[in-house]
Order: C-alpha cells, then sequence, then structure tokens
C-alpha cells in the first residue's frame, strides 16, 4: 500500500518496468473500466464509516489505473498482478452485513487475474503467493467439503511454485505447511498421515531458514500434536515405522515451549503451553539416546556404549552412563516420559481457549504488497559520476519497509498480532481503520478509544503535533494523510498509557516516516527532515526497549539515510552515512538472510566513500562490494543488487585508473574491473530487459565484456574424467563463458617439420584431437567453492552436474568469486527463462 498511495502524489518517469501507468485522467480511466467486471465489483463496494470509505477510495484509483493500463497493454502482467492484489486488498474490506458483492466473488476475480498475470510471466514469485493466500481464503469459506479440498490442493500447489521461484521464503514454506495441514482436515483417512508429513516438513524447512521464526516453530508444535492424536487413536499406521505418540506429544511440547520463549506475551502459546508442559521430561527439555565414541577419541573402533543424554535451557547437553545392556530393542523415549492423562487424551489444542481469536489453530501469513516485485518497491536514484555524463550509472537503492524474515525478495507478512515485530504496512494500518483484534496479544496498536480522547493523548506531542501540520493539496493525497493521522493518534494514546510500548513507538516511527514522503517540496508544512528526525528518535527509543528489532533497525537505517542525502558532501553527511551503515549491520546480525538489508548497506557504504578521505575510500568500497556480493548470494535474482555491484565496480575501475591503484601488488587491472562491472550489469539488464537504467549503462559498459563471450579467464584443471590425477597433470588453461556453457580452451601446439624448398623453417599444427573441459548450463546442479587436498594449491570451485562434480582451481580467491558469481548468474538467467537476452548482448 505504501508504493500505492505514494501514486496518489507522482509517478516515476525513469522508464523502468512499473505497476502502474502514465497518469490519464479519471474520466479517461473510467471509460477503460466500462463493462470491466472486475471493475464493477470495486464500483460495488460500500463502506459505511469515513475511514473504511477513505481505505476504498484509494483502492478505486488504483484499480482505474489499471484497468486504463490493461485496457492499452492486455499483455501488462504486472498490471494484471496489481490488479489481482486490489481485488485481494477490497475483499477484506467487506463486512459480512454489506450489500457490497461477496468476499468469494472479489477474491474468485482476484484468482482470475493472478492465473493471467502468472501465464504472461511464470515466475513471479509474489503472484504465485498471493495467488496461494487468495484461494486459502477461499477454501475456509467451505468448510471440510470436496470443493474445499480442490481449493486447499490449488493453494498447495501455489505455494510449491513460490517456493520453486524463492527457496529461501520461510513465509511461502509456513504458509504450504498451514495448506496441507488444512487440506490433512478433510483428504480420506488412508491419504491423512502422508499429508501430515509434509505439512511437518515444510514447517522445519521453514524454521530451518529463520530459526527465531516462532509462527512456524509453533505450528510445527500444533501439527505433531494432532499427528499424537491420531496415532494414539489409530494406533498408526502398523508399519512399524510410527513414532509413539509420547515422544510426539514430548516434540509437539518442545516446539510450543520454543514458541512461548520467544514470544512470551502471546497468549496463544501461553495457553498450548499450559497443556503440554506436563509432556516435556522436566525439568529438562529434551531426553533421548545418542551413539558417542569414548570422550576425546573419536576415531574409537565401532563397539559404541548407548547414553542417555540430556538437554536444557543452559546450552549444555549432559551424557549420563545407563546400566542397560545393549540388546536388540533400544529404550525408547517412552519408558521415560509418561503418557499423557486421560482426562488430555481427548483434549484438542485448539480447544484450551475459546475466548481466542485463532485458539491454537496455526496463524498464517498474509499478503501486502501493491508493487508488482516486493525488491522493487523504491527506486531511487544516486547521483550518477560525474565521468559519465551521458549516461547515469548510478546505483538503484531499494528502500523496503521490510517484513519479518523478508526474503528477498517476498513482503508477505503475519497477521496483526504481531506488528510490532515486524513491518508496519498500510494493509494493516487500513484494516485497523475496520476493527481491532481483542486476543490479548501483544499488539502494536491499542483498544479503540474515541477520537477526542486519542487527541488529548497527544495534546503537548512533537510528533503529533508534526503530523497535525501536514497540509495535502489533492484529495487523495489527504485521504492518504488521514489515515496516517488516524494511526498516529492511536499509537499516542497507546504510548501515553504505556511508554515503553515499544510496538507502538516503532510503528509511530514508521508513520512519520510514511509522511515524509507525503511532504511536497513546496509545500508549507513540517519538513521532510523534521519528520524523519523524530521518526529516528522513536526508532531509538523502541530499539532501547527491545535490542532485538530487526525492521526498526532496517527501517531506522534508511530515515537516515534520507536525511544524510539531503545534506550532499558535507561532513554532517558522512556522520549520517556512518549511523546508517551501523544500523544496517545491526539489522543484518538479527536477520542474517535479509538480502535487501545487504543491498541497502552497500548503497550506504558506497555513499560514504565519496565522502571520507581519500585514503579511507578503497577500503569503504571494498566492504560495499561484499556487501552487494553476500546480497546477490541470498538471492541470485535480486538484480538491483546485481546492477549495484556492476556500479561499484565501475567506479573502482575508474579510481584505480586515475590514481594507478594502492601501489601494493595486489590491484585489480583496471580492465579487469571494467570487465567485472560489465558482467553484473548485462546480468542485470538480462534479468531486467525492460529497466531503462540497465539499458543505459549496458550501452557504455557492453564494449567491455570480451565478446562473444561473458567472461574469459584463466582456471587451472585436470585431465578430463580424471579429477584425482597428481598436481603436475593439472594445466592451467584460458576458459569462456557464455550464455550457453564453460569451455576450456586449449591451443594447438606447433611444433618445427624441417625446411621447405626456400630453406625457411616450417612449422604445422598437431592434429591431435584433445578432450577439454565443458560444462552445459543447463546441466549445472550447483556451484560452490571448495578445500581438498586433493586439488593443487589455489581457489577451488566445484561445479556439480548431472554428470557429476567438475573440479578446477582459480589463481585466487578474489578471482574465484568473480567465476563463481558469473556462473551462478549465467545459470539463474537460464533458469529464469531470459537467456536468450543474454544471448543477444554478447552474441549480436
Amino acid at each position: 500500500m505504501r508504493e500505492l498511495l505514494s501514486e496518489l502524489k507522482s509517478d516515476e518517469g525513469d522508464g523502468t518496468p512499473r505497476s502502474t501507468v502514465s497518469p490519464y485522467s479519471r474520466e479517461s480511466a473510467s471509460q477503460a473500466a466500462e463493462n470491466n467486471p472486475a471493475m464493477d465489483l470495486i464500483n460495488r463496494i460500500q463502506v459505511n464509516d469515513e475511514e473504511g470509505r477513505s481505505r476504498q477510495r484509494v483502492l478505486a484509483f488504483a484499480a482505474r489505473k489499471y484497468a486504463s493500463s490493461i485496457e492499452r497493454n492486455p499483455d501488462d502482467h504486472d498490471a494484471l498482478y496489481n490488479w489481482a492484489l486490489i481485488l485481494q486488498e477490497s475483499a477484506d474490506n467487506v463486512s459480512a452485513d454489506s450489500v457490497s458483492p461477496s468476499k468469494d466473488d472479489l477474491l474468485e476475480e482476484a484468482c482470475k487475474k493472478y492465473d493471467e498475470a502468472t501465464r504472461l510471466c511464470p515466475t513471479l514469485y509474489d503472484a504465485y503467493y498471493n495467488w496461494a493466500i487468495a484461494i486459502s481464503d477461499r477454501a475456509k469459506m467451505r468448510g471440510r467439503t470436496k470443493e474445499a479440498e480442490e481449493l486447499w490442493e490449488q493453494a498447495t500447489n501455489n505455494y510449491e511454485k513460490a517456493v520453486q521461484l524463492n527457496w529461501n521464503s520461510s513465509q511461502a514454506l509456513n504458509n504450504w505447511g498451514l495448506a496441507l495441514q488444512e487440506l490433512s482436515q478433510i483428504v480420506p483417512a488412508r491419504e491423512k498421515e502422508k499429508v501430515v508429513r509434509t505439512a511437518i516438513s515444510k514447517f522445519r524447512a521453514a524454521i530451518r531458514l529463520q530459526f527465531d521464526f516462532h509462527r512456524a516453530i509453533y505450528n510445527l508444535g500444533t501439527v505433531l500434536y494432532g499427528l499424537a492424536e491420531d496415532t494414539l487413536r489409530t494406533g498408526g499406521s502398523g508399519n512399524g515405522k510410527d513414532i509413539p505418540p509420547g515422544e510426539l506429544y514430548s516434540q509437539s511440547a518442545i516446539y510450543i515451549a520454543a514458541a512461548h520463549s520467544l514470544k512470551p506475551s502471546y497468549s496463544v502459546y501461553s495457553s498450548a503451553l499450559r497443556l503440554v508442559r506436563s509432556m516435556l521430561p522436566l525439568p529438562h527439555l529434551k531426553v533421548g539416546y545418542l551413539t558417542a565414541p569414548p570422550v576425546g577419541n573419536s576415531l574409537a573402533p565401532h563397539k559404541p556404549q548407548l547414553h542417555n543424554g540430556t538437554a536444557s535451557s543452559e546450552s549444555q547437553t549432559d551424557q549420563h552412563p545407563t546400566s542397560e545392556s545393549l540388546s536388540g530393542d533400544d529404550p525408547k523415549l517412552t519408558d521415560e516420559i509418561p503418557e499423557m492423562k486421560p482426562e488430555l487424551t481427548d483434549a484438542k489444542v485448539e480447544e484450551v481457549v475459546q475466548s481466542e481469536a485463532n485458539d491454537l489453530k496455526p496463524e498464517e501469513l498474509q499478503p501486502v504488497v501493491i508493487d508488482a516485485k516486493s525488491e522493487e518497491v523504491q527506486t531511487v536514484v544516486i547521483d550518477a559520476k560525474p565521468e559519465l555524463t551521458h549516461v547515469n550509472l548510478a546505483p538503484e537503492e531499494k528502500q523496503i519497509r521490510s517484513t519479518e524474515g523478508d526474503q528477498g525478495t517476498s513482503q508477505a507478512v503475519m497477521k496483526k498480532e504481531d506488528e510490532g515485530n515486524r513491518t508496519f504496512t498500510m494493509r494493516e494500518l487500513l484494516s485497523e481503520l475496520k476493527s481491532d483484534e481483542g486476543d490479548g496479544t501483544p499488539r502494536s496498536t491499542v483498544s479503540p478509544y474515541s477520537r477526542e480522547s486519542a487527541s488529548q493523548a497527544a495534546e503537548n506531542n512533537p510528533a503529533m503535533d508534526l503530523i497535525n501540520r501536514i497540509q495535502v493539496n489533492d484529495e487523495e493525497g489527504r485521504s492518504r494523510q488521514r489515515v496516517l493521522a488516524f494511526a498516529a493518534r492511536k499509537y499516542a494514546s497507546s504510548i501515553e498509557r504505556n511508554p515503553d510500548d515499544h510496538d507502538a513507538l516503532y510503528n509511530w516511527a514508521l508513520i512519520l516516516q510514511e509522511s515524509a514522503d507525503n511532504v511536497s517540496a513546496d509545500s508549507v508544512s513540517p519538513s521532510k527532515d523534521d519528520l524523519l528526525e523524530e521518526a529516528c528518535k522513536k526508532y531509538d527509543e523502541a530499539t532501547r526497549l527491545c535490542p532485538t528489532l530487526y525492521d526498526a533497525y532496517y527501517n531506522w537505517a534508511i530515515a537516515i539515510s534520507d536525511r544524510a542525502k539531503m545534506r550532499g558532501r558535507t561532513k554532517e553527511a558522512e556522520e549520517l552515512w556512518e549511523q546508517a551503515t551501523n544500523n544496517y549491520e545491526k539489522a543484518v546480525q538479527l536477520n542474517w538472510n535479509s538480502s535487501q538489508a545487504l543491498n541497502n548497506w552497500g548503497l550506504a557504504l558506497q555513499e560514504l566513500s565519496q565522502i571520507v578521505p581519500a585514503r579511507e575510500k578503497e577500503k569503504v568500497v571494498r566492504t560495499a562490494i561484499s556487501k552487494f556480493r553476500a546480497a546477490i548470494r541470498l538471492q541470485f535474482d535480486f538484480h538491483r543488487a546485481i546492477y549495484n555491484l556492476g556500479t561499484v565496480l565501475y567506479g573502482l575501475a575508474e579510481d584505480t585508473l586515475r590514481t594507478g591503484g594502492s601501489g601494493n601488488g595486489k590491484d585489480i587491472p583496471p580492465g579487469e574491473l571494467y570487465s567485472q562491472s560489465a558482467i553484473y550489469i548485462a546480468a542485470a539488464h538480462s534479468l531486467k530487459p525492460s529497466y531503462s537504467i540497465y539499458s543505459s549503462a549496458l550501452r557504455l559498459v557492453r564494449s567491455m565484456l570480451p565478446l562473444p563471450h561473458l567472461k574469459v579467464g584463466y582456471l587451472t584443471a585436470p585431465p578430463v574424467g580424471n579429477s584425482l590425477a597428481p598436481h603436475s597433470d593439472w594445466k592451467r588453461t584460458e576458459f569462456e563463458l557464455n550464455h550457453e556453457r564453460l569451455l576450456q580452451v586449449l591451443k594447438p601446439e606447433a611444433r618445427e617439420m624441417g625446411r621447405n624448398l626456400s630453406g625457411k623453417a616450417e612449422t604445422m599444427s598437431t592434429n591431435v584431437e584433445k578432450k577439454t573441459v565443458k560444462v552445459n548450463i543447463t546441466e549445472i546442479v550447483s556451484v560452490t567453492t571448495c578445500a581438498d587436498l586433493t586439488l593443487p594449491p589455489g581457489a577451488g570451485l566445484c561445479i556439480d552436474t548431472v554428470h557429476g562434480p567438475v573440479y578446477l582451481v582459480a589463481d585466487s580467491w578474489e578471482s574465484l568469486d568473480g567465476w563463481l558469481d558469473a556462473i551462478r548468474l549465467v545459470y539463474t538467467i537460464y533458469a529464469r527463462g531470459k537467456s536468450d537476452v543474454l544471448a543477444g548482448i554478447i552474441t549480436a
């Protein structure tokens, strides 16, 4: 919604593929929507309260724009995707007693738009993800019917496609598990266990991507509890491989205890813990058996003694020798832990506390993004380098109001119960205009008060004074600001009652940051800098109260960066950029797999390098390079980070050419740096060929590529088919990489044949054909570094293919970085169906 609301003020004309189109008059947009079923549904929505009407006006405004866009270009998959999200958002705006179209009608129409969008662009992760959520919402309305079963199966298929496109999305994996869990309640009994165990594997995969993902941890606990119940009732499958119910209950209790430990104020988790705590092997968290060698002798013969181990909350595992003799049957955990008490046997987790909004039912993640791609939320073009006046080869900043566990790539967020510890979004904020959930969980908002009460709480409050003084000229902008002011009053009221409410402080900071974007340069409103400064103060207070708020550090860094940009290349700007880099560092420490934070950290360092003294510049630039590279290795299709890495390498090449380098003998030659820069810019263009900024940059650097190849360089290779050959048989030879394959180039050997009739020496090439190393891109399984004593000295590279691994050695680890990225990027381009674009770049 942030980007959608921004459209009410302006449209960026940088030629990038956006989900919106050049602004048209409202009459023109309305004409484009005539006789359109989707627009008819939007126009028929009626909302009773004023704030709800403001919300719906925003959605209807966007819908008209997308209708106009699709009228002119029916193949605009971005517009189709965003229109689907408008319908999905509108469905949440429909109340049960309304005469509006039903929620199901709106969701059905949204699903049709998602279907069209993914047919046109099969790599839209966000479309598959949000489509699956829309299908899930439709399935929930149908209970446990055959129609619901078909819908849940469709939802699981779409979550599967989403995960295939973004393998490190813990949110998609969690929701996939939830959909399977719902499906297991409908399928025939003989299929139920298989579906449940698949759900378990998805929750476990989500947790292993994000170990503090408390919702997935809790959901895994609930599904294990249900499996224990089923096993106890049916006696298991009878195949002899069933885990005893007692052990399943104990496993369930471990996960629920862990979720409660991460979020102790969540009443849902507290209620569940009261039910299952007795199933833990108290005073330990887990008790079980492991096979261990004698202490200090891990190479002892395989005559192990079985030991009983206990794990406690003190981060240690104790080993207890057992007097039991080793027999054919190992002791089972159920011998140590009593079965459930009879009165709990029939109890269902979801029946523990009837007053809970969700009870112990799994909590599903919800959609929020109203832009075509999660990584394209806001494009900010930073000043181009003076040397490149004819082309804007500047980094693209990615300022995302990130989500918990945000992975690159997608911006799905959780239900409102978790607002403080994840991103504030306009979707949740606007939902607040309709209702407040009173489930007792820790919320960033508070029980509804009258407007007068909220205003009283905000009296003499500098932040509220800034909000109230904002003036916006156009109607849509005023609607946007009313929404923000409404939320600000609520957070002011919340903090008035509880000054230590870090959730409210965090969300208030975001309100100020959003409001800063609503201030125009010619407005008599408070300056953007005043609003951002006040937002930074709120972030500071929130992180002081809760030092683990990843989103607060991330968005605080963005606010500081925005303030630094207003100050040019001054000493004050340098201090602000340093503060921003420190906050990005803290964000990455809290969420190591956030490619967005790493990318923005690199951008902040790149800006800082333009201000620091010359002797410090190279160090800062190389640190920026490492951050962009880390972001890419988390998300190989992160085209913005790829492009930004190309720009920083180009700048380093310019500096090295101008100054002659540091003179330490380790500098990479400018020509090689230019070539590396061109590789990344070509890759970014291949992934997003319609981005004009990438096209312009490519025109500048294309001649720096070793055409008709993408990369040419030296690697040391063994004889073909003999990776264990003696090191003396490995040869350092030239390799060429293009869009189809990596190929070893063996130049023919020449030998003297004697003298010809004129007396001149004559040489001829040998005609002996030699086998060469060849790796087809389509056959690659993985590309990794490797360190092995069987390899010659240098930086080892392993390319695993469908035919087996290929081992090569680069001259240095820096050289290896270039090869790793180039091969992985070419494979990613192939996997995204863009090999033809890359081929056009290097062969045209």
